[in-house]
């Protein structure tokens, strides 16, 4: 799988000015990982979004701050408890030499229910 890019720029404001950021719908963000230093960056909230959607948890995201590249997972995405629109996302940078591990969600189809049926018909599903 190719890793989808996103652009980022490292940002300045922080505390409560961040509040202006999300109104604007550019979300306040983190680079963290092994070897890299906490990186506060934005990403524009619907750019995002769309890569998120394609991406999840699991895939690759190349990551560009400033004309810098990083290799990122999403780590974790905080949403507002009412709308449910992202307000802060956090990226983990991975090296691509070594080997990481990730939960990868399982989601059954009613197809696969109908075939489990069929391979056992006992089973009550």
């Amino acid at each position: 799988m190719k890793a989808l890019p996103l652009e980022a720029k490292k940002r300045t404001v922080t505390g409560k000015r961040v509040k202006n950021l999300r109104e604007a719908h550019v979300l306040p963000a983190t680079i963290y990982g092994k070897t890299t230093k906490p990186i506060s960056i934005q990403v524009e909230g619907d750019t995002f979004d769309r890569t998120f959607q394609q991406t999840g948890e699991t895939g690759l995201i190349q990551l560009t701050v400033d004309g810098e590249k990083h290799p990122v997972l999403v780590k974790n995405v905080q949403r507002d408890p009412v709308s449910g629109l992202p307000v802060h996302v956090e990226f983990h940078q991975v090296s691509l030499k070594e080997k990481i591990h990730a939960k990868v969600p399982i989601v059954f189809t009613r197809t696969f229910r109908n075939t489990l049926r069929w391979m056992f018909p006992d089973l009550s599903t």
